[in-house]
């Protein structure tokens, strides 16, 4: 039985078959995550894309709303003083305008105050599509490395494992060999 420091050919040829196996599968698990993250990312990355582009989707809807909601809560007020001061007659000049205006600004500011909640909501929406983006990519490229060092760990293995004598290296180990000894052999020969 010839052995290699102990470990019999058969093992070693085992050994080198199982690294073989096992930088396949890692290849082919690489292969198979990159082509699930594409699979994945043909149907993710329009929407992420979208929303970092657009913002939210109903994003008119909700400030058009968001108008007309307002517009509504403040119409009771607007009817309430337009049907108190027109009995009055003798109001001071301004009143009824200056109450109006008044009512007005307060309706602007709702206003204002929804589309600034809207406006954060669709920065929010954007970020949110930016972070899908780049979650998909550091997803993708974690495990398609992680495959990709198994398959490279087990083809490293293989490089440097041990190799099968060919009769060219038994010839070249045996000339060295004897060149060795000759240059040994002198070497003494000439200091002695």
């Amino acid at each position: 039985m010839g052995g290699h420091a102990g470990v019999t050919n058969k093992q070693v040829s085992n050994a080198v078959g199982g690294q073989a196996a096992l930088a396949d599968q890692g290849g082919q698990r690489s292969d198979q995550q990159y082509n699930a993250a594409q699979t994945a990312s043909g149907v993710t990355t329009p929407y992420f894309t979208n929303l970092v582009q657009n913002g939210l989707p109903g994003y008119r809807n909700m400030t058009d709303y968001g108008g007309a909601d307002i517009a509504q809560a403040y119409a009771p007020a607007r009817g309430q003083i337009l049907r108190s001061t027109s009995q009055y007659t003798n109001m001071p000049s301004g009143y009824r305008d200056t109450m109006l205006a008044q009512l007005g600004a307060a309706q602007g500011r709702a206003f204002d105050s929804t589309l600034n909640n809207a406006y954060l909501a669709n920065q929010q929406a954007r970020m949110q599509g930016a972070a899908g983006l780049q979650g998909q990519q550091q997803l993708a490229a974690n495990q398609a490395l992680q495959y990709a060092a198994q398959k490279g760990n087990a083809d490293e293995s293989i490089i440097t494992g041990p190799r099968k004598q060919t009769a060219a290296g038994a010839i070249g180990g045996a000339t060295m060999g004897v060149v060795n000894s000759f240059a040994q052999g002198a070497g003494r020969g000439l200091t002695a």
